[in-house]
């Protein structure tokens, strides 16, 4: 073409750009002044819903925190619209442990629509604490220990469950040491544990029965029993007794 220009005009002006378009005019001239024209007509569709560009971030928090709500943003050629949010809560792993899931829903003038979820995680993640908890104690062996204190413990999320596990040292003859671990625990298994002692005096003397200084009161075997000192046998010990036998001589053998 020895030269050209073009004019536009809005067809159909609308704020939804999906009804909208262009009638784009195209004119020619030669030197001599001859002109020819074409029409193109260029139409625009929106088809996408909006574009998410500020979101509430994924979170967990513990049983007893309190739900923060956060608000999206979108943006489009046009105006937004963000709706309100929709939860839909899911029971979680344990206890009262759930999960929230919040969406929010984007649309624009010409109807599209976009979702964004936010995931919000509630958990116990806290170990129960106990709130009374029995001393230590000492006693003889033999006598009637003293009635132990069970502890008590609570937790923020859920019902705590209280069991106990004892170690026994025993290396020392005078004593056993008895460490009593007691475990609290929640339903989702977060545990406290604190331990008591429990000290026994033992009573040391000799334990067996047929020994001359048995002593039905030990608790513990100090490796003192005597079997040859007193009376004649049995519990009373080992004595001995002689025979004289006469021989054919005349005299005595014993």
């Amino acid at each position: 073409a020895e030269g050209d220009a073009a004019t536009a005009s809005v067809l159909s002006p609308s704020t939804c750009l999906e009804n909208g378009g262009l009638m784009r005019t195209w004119t020619v001239t030669d030197d001599c002044g001859n002109t020819g024209s074409a029409v193109q007509y260029i139409t625009i569709i929106d088809t996408e819903g909006p574009t998410f560009t500020s979101t509430p971030q994924n979170i967990e928090l513990n049983c007893n925190e309190s739900i923060p709500m956060g608000m999206p943003v979108a943006e489009d050629c046009g105006a937004v619209t963000m709706s309100a949010p929709v939860d839909a809560t899911i029971d979680g792993s344990c206890g009262t442990s759930y999960t929230i899931q919040r969406t929010w829903t984007a649309s624009d003038a010409c109807g599209n629509s976009s979702d964004f979820t936010q995931t919000i995680m509630v958990t116990d993640q806290v170990a129960p604490v106990f709130t009374s908890f029995p001393e230590d104690v000492t006693y003889t062996s033999g006598e009637e220990a003293t009635e132990t204190m069970l502890p008590t413990a609570t937790d923020d999320c859920n019902d705590v469950t209280i069991d106990f596990t004892d170690s026994v040292d025993n290396s020392n003859i005078e004593i056993t040491v008895i460490t009593r671990s007691w475990t609290a625990t929640d339903a989702c298994g977060n545990e406290a544990t604190q331990d008591q002692m429990i000290t026994v005096n033992e009573i040391l003397g000799c334990m067996d029965a047929l020994a001359c200084n048995f002593d039905e009161s030990a608790s513990y075997d100090d490796g003192s029993c005597d079997f040859c000192s007193c009376g004649s046998g049995g519990e009373a010990g080992f004595g001995l007794e002689l025979e004289l036998v006469e021989t054919q001589d005349g005299s005595i053998d014993g």
